[in-house]
């Protein structure tokens, strides 16, 4: 795919760049410099790019690159295209992607040949070179960003399609023809860019037309010229010398009028499917065996933004089922607590006192059983079920897989529409977390929190709700556990320095479930928000927005003679939750009760 010429290429450019087009050729422009470690790269794509002969060059005297932009990325607009600095865009020019990186490839490693050198080689030879150059520098190029091989797998079949359609146009015969093409296989065979199943009977055509033993000592001699250095150009010149003596005395008259090309014109690797020209008919047979590979790859390139997007969600569903099983240990820690009075050993909080609960808590806690009861709403479950007919999203990669398996006369279908079904229910679960800041500035709110508490383990009970209460300080530790029924109000102290929210927001999700499981989803947050522990307010901002992607509702509720500025703004970044601040301490129990039947009523509106 490369093209060399000498300087006078500035000055035989017949256009310039589309003004359309800028924009892109600059991000291939930049995306080429980060491959190849240069600065001076640049790339055009003028209606003249590659003097009509390529769909890519890269020219080493002037360090540009020269894309035929129409071809490279398929017919598409620029707009088609989008930005190709953005990674997730590849996947959807992956012809092109594999070309501006090949040509990345030239400008870092064949760059620095000696050309004065090269230009006084005898015509065959230095086409040789240049041709054995191509599986030199992409095994360099694979062997450095190892996840580019699938880029140049789109595009390196195109090329060497061309590469026997342009030895057709040169007069080639069958022989010399199908060596060119072994060159360009058979090193991206070795590198697996491709694979033998990519290009069926492909190899076979090879051995066929050259004969097994033609093919071997040809095949050897890419094997090597891809492992020299721009140091051992002298080894090079001598494998191409080799690779044109054994083709000269396979097939002598089959040259065809590379001998006539001028000497001023170094040399040209051409590439591309659309410049096929009447050869013989072994050369034919051979690039109908191509184009048929070049299909299967096509095929295959359809999927990759299936394939990746399917990557992107397994990997996703597999990180959160690692967190999910992170939250449910640490639940497991620190619900099993048993000395409720000390937490794991690290907290100041203490156990102040208990005491039977007041007439006055226990007819706040039927009021609010009763309020929550009549709160219930028919909750709209949602279910993904995936079937045959055209019902909702069709899933391409499996649609790409099922044409495979019908090509091959395969009767197995897969389901390839996603819809979403939903039903009601009319006894949803109500799932509510609390979590209380036991720093030293909560201290004043202690005894409405030992008050909520126990409300709260009486209503729930009532109800059959799930209702979990953690305090969190220097550690965490459980004043309510799910299912729980208090017997007494228990007063603990607020004297801790620190404040560890991600642990507590881990084990009360690890225990409810709230961000996975179906039903009315609460979490309240009892504190002002001034977190001093390292991390821990940006991890209240992460926790909050991960509420916000599933449906749970959050309450902030800063007691009064506390700044509850923080958590507005903990709020604020998050873009979820609201703040309760500024009411009596001994309202905070039916404050958090109205909210709870505030966001039930509101999720039956809906």
């Amino acid at each position: 795919m490369t093209h060399y010429k000498p300087n006078s290429r500035l000055r035989t450019r017949t256009s310039n760049t589309p003004d359309e087009w800028v924009p892109r050729c600059a991000e291939a422009g930049r995306l080429a410099r980060n491959w190849s470690g240069r600065k001076d790269l640049v790339v055009y794509g003028g209606d003249d790019s590659a003097e009509g002969q390529s769909i890519a060059c890269f020219y080493p005297s002037i360090a540009e690159i020269e894309l035929n932009v129409e071809k490279v990325f398929g017919g598409k607009t620029p707009q088609m295209v989008g930005n190709i600095l953005i990674e997730d865009n590849w996947l959807h020019n992956p012809k092109a992607i594999g070309v501006i990186f090949h040509e990345a490839c030239h400008a870092k490693h064949s760059a620095n040949w000696n050309y004065d050198k090269l230009s006084k080689m005898e015509n065959g030879a230095r086409q040789a070179f240049m041709l054995l150059e191509e599986a030199r520098i992409e095994a360099k190029g694979v062997y450095e960003m190892p996840d580019m091989a699938k880029f140049l797998k789109v595009s390196s079949l195109d090329y060497a399609l061309e590469g026997v359609s342009e030895a057709s146009v040169r007069g080639h015969s069958e022989v010399w023809a199908s060596a060119h093409a072994l060159a360009m296989i058979v090193g991206r065979l070795r590198m697996r860019i491709i694979t033998k199943y990519d290009i069926p009977n492909v190899v076979e055509a090879l051995v066929d037309t050259l004969g097994e033993e033609l093919f071997r000592k040809l095949e050897e001699i890419v094997y090597e010229f891809m492992v020299i250095t721009v140091n051992q150009q002298a080894k090079g010149v001598e494998l191409a010398e080799k690779w044109v003596e054994l083709l000269r005395e396979a097939d002598p008259e089959g040259e065809g009028n590379q001998n006539d090309l001028s000497e001023e014109e170094e040399v040209m690797v051409v590439v591309g499917a659309d410049q096929a020209g009447e050869g013989e008919e072994g050369s034919d047979s051979l690039a109908e065996a191509i184009a048929k590979s070049k299909v299967i790859v096509e095929e295959n390139a359809e999927g990759m933004p299936a394939e990746k997007q399917a990557q992107d969600e397994a990997e996703a569903r597999q990180n959160e089922a690692s967190e999910r099983s992170e939250k449910k240990e640490t639940a497991k820690r620190v619900f099993e607590i048993r000395h409720q009075t000390s937490g794991d050993g690290r907290t100041n909080s203490r156990l102040s006192h208990s005491r039977q609960p007041l007439a006055e808590e226990r007819i706040k806690a039927v009021r609010l059983g009763q309020v929550l009861d009549k709160a219930k709403y028919r909750e709209r479950s949602i279910t993904e079920v995936m079937g045959y007919e055209p019902s909702g999203r069709l899933k391409t990669r499996v649609a790409i897989a099922n044409r495979a398996m019908e090509a091959k006369g395969l009767a197995t279908r897969n389901p390839q529409w996603k819809r979403k079904v939903r039903k009601n229910n009319d006894d949803p679960t109500l799932r509510l977390g609390i979590m209380v800041d036991i720093s030293g500035s909560m201290q004043s709110a202690m005894e409405a929190m030992g008050q909520t508490a126990w409300i709260l383990s009486e209503a729930g009970h009532r109800i059959q709700a799930e209702t979990t209460m953690v305090y969190f300080g220097n550690s965490v530790f459980p004043t309510l556990r799910r299912g729980q029924k208090l017997n007494e109000v228990n007063i603990y102290t607020a004297s801790d320095g620190t404040e560890d929210f991600d642990t507590a927001w881990k084990a009360t999700d690890g225990l409810l479930g709230l961000t996975w499981k179906d039903g009315v989803k609460i979490l309240v947050v009892v504190s002002d928000g001034q977190f001093m522990g390292a991390g821990q307010t940006d991890s209240a901002v992460k926790a909050l927005k991960e509420c916000k992607r599933n449906g749970v509702t959050v309450v902030f509720v800063s007691p009064e003679n506390t700044a509850s500025w923080n958590a507005k703004s903990i709020i604020s970044q998050a873009g979820w939750g609201r703040l309760v601040s500024e009411i009596p301490n001994s309202d905070i129990p039916t404050a958090i009760g109205e909210v709870v039947t505030e966001s039930m009523q509101t999720l039956e509106r809906m």
